[in-house]
């Protein structure tokens, strides 16, 4: 370690005693050597030194180009629900998992709400508290519309807002539906997928309707079960026409006990 010893504090360039052997050469070179002399810091100091690592630049892999990422969905779905998807349930895509269903969602409700809904998993029943109503519901909202619509209950009508309509209903969805169908407002069609038909509707049920009757695909038969009658029709006003003109069929009106013909 090297060492020095230091000069006094106060050298007189011009020496008192013109006799003095200490010149203004000397006083300059002893103040050279000073300068050059290392400043060592004392042991307990250079204890507290520490090296600073080097800032290190990481690479971090993009998750959206990392095929093993099983954050990203490997399944082809729409835009729209990619979207819900990875902006509030973490990019996890839930499949019903029921056999022949292919719905998929990222909302672990919504999913729930279909299997009940669907496929009777899990279902919870509400069910209407009026006298002599034995309405039930897979879903709270269902059972609300129902007393508002059969009871009066809570009744809140909805009404169309175009101009010069004085449409109203108690239910939300049957504005909506009325807004599509009478003003083309928010209208989306369903198509019929049979190879060279055009067919198309504002509903999804009409094109189910015009599929069994016309292409004859997931007919569901309603028979007449009146006096032995064979009778059988794809949709159930058919069948009620059939039995009012054919049958003539009895009907009680609530608060009698006299069956009353019905009209042809």
């Amino acid at each position: 370690m090297a060492t020095f010893t230091p000069l006094p504090t106060s050298i007189p360039l011009t020496p008192p005693n013109p006799l003095s052997k200490v010149t203004e050469t000397a006083v300059a070179t002893a103040l050279l050597n000073f300068a050059a002399v290392p400043v060592v810091p004392p042991p307990e100091a250079q204890n507290q030194l520490t090296e600073v690592p080097a800032k290190v630049k990481i690479q971090r892999k993009s998750r959206a180009k990392d095929p093993t990422n099983p954050r990203i969905p490997s399944i082809k779905i729409p835009l729209r629900i990619k979207g819900v998807v990875r902006n509030k349930w973490g990019g996890i895509i839930r499949t019903c998992g029921i056999d022949g269903c292919e719905y998929k969602i990222g909302n672990p409700n919504h999913m729930k709400s279909h299997k009940a809904a669907k496929h009777n998993v899990n279902v919870r029943w509400f069910s209407c508290d009026q006298a002599g109503c034995d309405y039930k519901a897979k879903q709270a909202s269902n059972l609300k519309g129902h007393k508002a619509t059969k009871h009066g209950i809570n009744v809140i009508m909805h009404k169309c807002t175009v101009p010069g309509c004085n449409y109203e209903a108690k239910e939300a969805g049957k504005v909506k539906r009325h807004k599509a169908d009478k003003h083309g407002i928010n209208a989306t069609f369903f198509h019929c997928t049979e190879p060279n038909c055009n067919f198309q509707a504002k509903r999804a049920l009409v094109v189910k309707q015009h599929r069994a009757n016309i292409h004859d695909i997931d007919v569901v038969w309603h028979y007449c079960k009146l006096d032995g009658c064979t009778f059988r029709a794809k949709e159930s006003r058919s069948l009620g026409r059939h039995q009012r003109t054919l049958h003539k069929r009895h009907f009680v009106i609530p608060g009698t006990t006299a069956p009353i013909t019905s009209p042809i």
